[in-house]
């Protein structure tokens, strides 16, 4: 016999069997909608990517009047690429004036005296191009369903030009990173 005192005690002990799945309670039917006490987890992932471009690429010109490389080769690297399946991505550079801007306002180069030869490297095939204003200029692509892209030697050249004159000659652009199908 339970008493009124013990109650709290027999309350939890019964909860526990039922928990348990004890002798004191038959199993308590559970319809399910979909028919299933299945659950099924989902992860939702975002085409992304990592890159690494250069802050810089400089030229030392001491020759006006002869194409000047850059100091060094340029490396762009793309990690943690998680892309659609059958996605390639194209990497390429737009110049974002016509012109670069020289000291005092000295004549300089256009935007179309650079240029860079096809590059190699890691899942990456490099396109030969000249750079513009307003116009992205494909540098390469990385290989379908790869996780990682990489070149180190990406070389660009400055062209030829007589009329500039001393003084740092400057000019921005940006990387663009599209998926291709």
């Amino acid at each position: 016999m339970i008493s009124s005192h013990n109650l709290p005690t027999a309350a939890a002990l019964a909860a526990a069997l039922l928990w348990c799945g004890g002798a004191l309670a038959d199993p308590l039917p559970v319809v399910h909608p979909a028919g299933s006490l299945g659950t099924v987890f989902n992860a939702h992932v975002a085409q992304q990517i990592t890159v690494e471009v250069p802050d810089t690429i400089a030229f030392d010109v001491v020759d006006v009047s002869a194409d000047t490389q850059a100091t060094a080769p340029a490396t762009v690297a793309v990690s943690a690429m998680a892309l659609a399946p059958g996605g390639s991505l194209a990497i390429s550079i737009v110049a974002d004036a016509a012109q670069f801007t020289g000291p005092d306002g000295a004549p300089s180069w256009d935007a179309g005296d650079v240029s860079w030869v096809a590059a190699t490297g890691t899942n990456f095939t490099g396109a030969a191009g000249t750079l513009a204003a307003g116009t992205p200029r494909e540098t390469g692509r990385c290989a379908v369903g790869a996780n990682v892209c990489t070149t180190t030697d990406l070389v660009f050249s400055l062209k030829a030009n007589a009329a500039v004159r001393a003084g740092d000659h400057t000019l921005s652009a940006r990387w663009k990173f599209e998926v291709l199908f």
